[in-house]
């Protein structure tokens, strides 16, 4: 798995083996984590990129992706001392940290608790003398006026070898840097035919790229345009509230995700340096809009000139409540956490009886996925889904017996599934979400 692919980090049904539970405890009040970066003659390395790439739960075990936690892809960059500070982490976990710097090989160390103290990080100069022959990929990232683009990041998010293409788990550096001059150098650790990599720059539209070893790629990044919308419940302004977008198309390779911005207290948001003429959709983030009874999701298509979404009217929402049983009748282990896939993403808790009561839960489609081990889920849930690894279907209204079933057993094998047809899946996802009565 690349330790630094983190682009894709709402879960998404395009990729079924990261639905998954959470085991861990309650969170308490969030850390901070601190560092310094230095070179290897001891030297303070400013604007060095230092980035959460990875977590995982201090007690108890998890089959959740190590990169798609709600942390992973919170970042800083170095002063002129070096110094980083990233805030708001969850203390239940523990992270994977790598720092990126033109002309140093990536810095990567995972485990870290970040109460412990400064991270202490010191990088090495990159070798360029060890390339392996179809295995390095280089270029050249410019502005709209043509000059270099330096510190702009290129997140690799697939290798093809061959004809086939490998998603998610990339055998590459994972992330580069440009240089002032706006060069970067990706190197395998076994030859390959291209890499696909989302490119961000500060200022200028996000983009895809596809390079291929051996040949010089000059990438031209773009302005992007300007998103902006005002939510309303019930006639008044929904302020300090978090919004998120995301591309509509969700295919590998051209799907944009992690946009987020804040309301102010006229209920306005804005997004700036949005990728021209891609449709996306617009969403209230699920632990931030919870408490005030609303939601929404509204798709619209970027053009080529700024947006103005106008008043938005965000709509009620729903309650959930449930039970989760095990077929052998075992409690739930204690600390499980379900996931509730609403275009936005939300942790959900199982009390010791494998309760759960969620509110805020938006009109429309609906997933929710658990994960233990030992357990699969039963093919007597009314709304399972193609894959056999969770639930589907829409909400329209409060659920008050969302009861699910696991029957033991280790999960059947993805090639083993029979799987619904296109047509039967589109179907299940428009119906009511339904539980076992």
């Amino acid at each position: 798995m690349n330790i630094l692919s983190f682009a894709s980090r709402r879960l998404s049904l395009l990729c079924p083996f990261v639905a998954c539970a959470l085991v861990h405890g309650a969170e308490t009040q969030r850390i901070d984590m601190t560092g310094q970066v230095k070179g290897p003659d001891g030297k303070p390395v400013a604007n060095a990129l230092a980035i959460i790439v990875g977590a995982g739960p201090r007690e108890g075990n998890s089959p959740l992706c190590p990169y798609n936690y709600p942390d992973c892809g919170k970042r800083a960059m170095t002063d002129s001392e070096g110094a980083f500070h990233i805030e708001s982490l969850d203390p239940a976990m523990d992270f994977w940290l790598a720092v990126l710097a033109p002309g140093f090989e990536p810095f990567n160390n995972s485990k870290i608790l970040p109460e412990a103290g400064p991270v202490n990080v010191k990088l090495k100069v990159r070798d360029l003398s060890k390339v392996l022959p179809g295995g390095h990929a280089y270029g050249r990232i410019i502005g709209p006026d043509g000059q270099p683009v330096a510190g702009a990041t290129l997140d690799i998010e697939g290798v093809q070898h061959a004809e086939s293409t490998t998603w998610g788990c990339p055998d590459t550096d994972g992330m580069v840097a440009t240089d002032a001059d706006g060069q970067f150098e990706i190197l395998g650790k076994k030859p390959f035919t291209a890499v696909y990599a989302v490119v961000n720059a500060h200022g200028l539209a996000r983009r895809w790229a596809r390079l291929e070893p051996g040949k010089t790629c000059l990438l031209r990044m773009n302005k992007g345009v300007t998103v902006r919308g005002r939510l309303a419940f019930n006639g008044q302004p929904l302020k300090n509230l978090k919004v998120g977008m995301d591309s509509v198309e969700r295919e590998c390779g051209k799907f944009f995700s992690g946009f987020r911005a804040t309301t102010d207290a006229d209920g306005v948001f804005e997004f700036s340096d949005i990728p021209l003429n891609t449709k996306f959709s617009v969403f209230s983030i699920l632990d931030s809009f919870q408490k005030t009874g609303a939601g929404f999701r509204r798709e619209f298509d970027s053009g080529s000139r700024n947006v103005d979404l106008g008043e938005i009217k965000a709509e009620p929402t729903y309650r959930l409540i449930g039970r989760v049983a095990l077929g052998d009748g075992k409690p739930v282990p204690s600390g499980t956490r379900m996931l509730l896939d609403a275009w936005d993403i939300l942790l959900v808790p199982l009390d010791a009886d494998g309760r759960f009561d969620v509110t805020g839960v938006p009109a429309g489609q609906t997933s929710l996925y658990l994960s233990l081990n030992g357990y699969h889920f039963s093919t007597k849930n009314p709304s399972l889904d193609s894959n056999h690894r969770g639930l589907i279907g829409r909400v329209s209204g409060d659920i008050p017996d969302l009861n699910i079933l696991l029957e033991p057993g280790s999960p059947t094998n993805y090639e083993d599934i029979d799987h619904l047809s296109y047509e039967e899946q589109k179907k299940r996802k428009d119906e009511p979400l339904r539980g076992i009565p």
